[in-house]
């Protein structure tokens, strides 16, 4: 968000880049779910999701250390020309909408891939719930963090970033396994 967004105006975009993101996480979790139900595939029970969740955790690892190849995704942010061309609330929903489907950003971590599938497998709607918590989990760290950040933080940020397989791991974890508990 940019920090020309002051105000009652500020918590409208923050609430649209949320709700598009969730919207858009949600729809692709759902689309992954009916996919995975039409075309007949076993539901994984929760051993598989584990191990799932840990393969995708090991891939991270062995991809930052410079041995595997990156998760799947565009590898681009939505394009700056947005925020010339469109009002706030329009680059805020258009961010928000790209922000929710992982692989429509820049993703660097293979959680999202185990995250997606495992709740796949689970069925359409504990994959939409994924979906959901996944783009609002994103933009709310983006609406929480980067407002905060002064222009050098970018070493701390790096520093961050190399622990971030861990923490990420255990949430992906705690929600896969959440929706096989509740489905």
């Amino acid at each position: 968000m940019t920090p020309s967004v002051e105000g009652a105006e500020r918590v409208k975009v923050g609430v649209l880049l949320a709700g598009a993101a969730s919207a858009t996480g949600a729809l692709a979790g759902f689309a992954a779910g009916t996919a995975w139900a039409i075309a007949h595939l076993p539901r994984l029970p929760a051993v598989a999701l584990a191990a799932l969740v840990a393969v995708a955790a090991g891939a991270d690892i062995v991809h930052r250390r410079g041995w595997g190849p990156p998760p799947p995704s565009v590898r681009r942010q939505v394009p700056r020309e947005w925020s010339r061309l469109f009002s706030p609330r329009t680059v805020a929903a258009l961010y928000g909408a790209r922000l929710g489907v992982g692989p429509l950003t820049i993703l660097v971590t293979w959680l999202w891939w185990a995250a997606i599938v495992g709740a796949a497998s689970l069925g359409p709607w504990p994959a939409t719930l994924a979906g959901a918590g996944f783009g609002l989990a994103r933009a709310g760290v983006g609406l929480a963090v980067a407002p905060r950040l002064p222009a050098e933080a970018a070493p701390r940020v790096a520093s961050l970033r190399r622990r971030e397989p861990l923490a990420f791991a255990l949430l992906t974890g705690a929600i896969v396994l959440g929706c096989a508990v509740l489905a």
